[in-house]
């Protein structure tokens, strides 16, 4: 059998084994870098819907269709945001949901009240 020209365990060996090409752990780094970056602008991108259930009153007037409830319980309904609103009496199951957009908020008396738009009934349909 012949012998090795190269000795595998030799000082020169293992000092050029234990030394990585330096632009690999550059260039490594920065993809690292950059795949990170580019996946928290992605996740950045999602929105999630917010899910606020809060107990109101429905009044209907000559100005149209208001909800009134709590002023503590609005803090998170803004004005043009999309609204579902389901009713006790009626399962949304089996009713659906009406959707809608908030067109103002007043605050008085401890208690907001949220003036409604473009009500539209959402019917769901079951399928079993």
């Amino acid at each position: 059998m012949p012998q090795n020209k190269y000795k595998l365990r030799s000082e020169e060996v293992q000092e050029v084994m234990n030394k990585p090409p330096h632009s690999l752990i550059t260039w490594g780094n920065t993809l690292v870098i950059a795949v990170l970056i580019g996946g928290t602008y992605l996740l950045s991108l999602i929105q999630f819907p917010n899910k606020v259930s809060v107990p109101f009153q429905l009044n209907i007037s000559e100005r149209g269709l208001s909800c009134v409830l709590s002023v503590e319980l609005s803090s998170e309904i803004k004005p043009n945001q999309l609204v579902l609103l389901a009713f006790e009496s009626y399962p949304s199951e089996s009713y659906g949901k009406v959707s809608s957009e908030i067109d103002f908020i007043t605050i008085e008396k401890g208690r907001a009240i949220i003036t409604l738009k473009n009500l539209k009934a959402r019917t769901q349909t079951n399928t079993k």
